[in-house]
Order: C-alpha cells, then structure tokens, then sequence
C-alpha cells in the first residue's frame, strides 16, 4: 500500500496552484493519479483511508467507499461543465 508523501504533495501544490477552483481534496486525488500512477478508485480510496489527514478529507466529504468517491467526483465533473 502507498502511503501519501506529504511534502512531495506540497510541491506539487506550489507548481499546480494556478488551477483555480480546485480544493486540496481534488489536488491530491490529481497527486495521487499522477504522481504514484494509480487510476483505480478502489485503490485511491484505500490510500486516502489510509492517512489520518485524507481520512479527515473524506469524512468532511461524507465519503465511506470507493463508489462515493467515484460518484463525487463525477458531480465535480459535472459542476465543472
């Protein structure tokens, strides 16, 4: 299991804040995607359960499993049309 390299995410925030609009919750699923090269939603949900910090993130999402990350994401799709 990847654990999130939260200074390398730090980083990648810095070179990516340009992007308006996107919280650090979508930032880090975009880190997560890019940087450790993972694009299934189970395993990116097992990640992000797996961190204290991101945990927090799902919980303020209300996010329990991979199908309502997969859901949120679609409405940030959507929202962004």
């Amino acid at each position: 299991m990847q654990q999130i390299n939260w200074n390398k995410f730090k980083f990648y925030k810095q070179e990516r804040s340009s992007q308006l609009g996107m919280d650090n919750f979508q930032l880090l699923i975009e880190f997560i995607r890019g940087y450790y090269h993972i694009v299934n939603l189970d395993d990116i949900f097992d990640i992000l359960e797996n961190d204290d910090l991101s945990r927090q993130m799902l919980e303020k999402r209300e996010i329990k499993n991979s199908l309502n990350l997969e859901n949120y994401l679609y409405r940030l799709q959507l929202s962004a049309k």
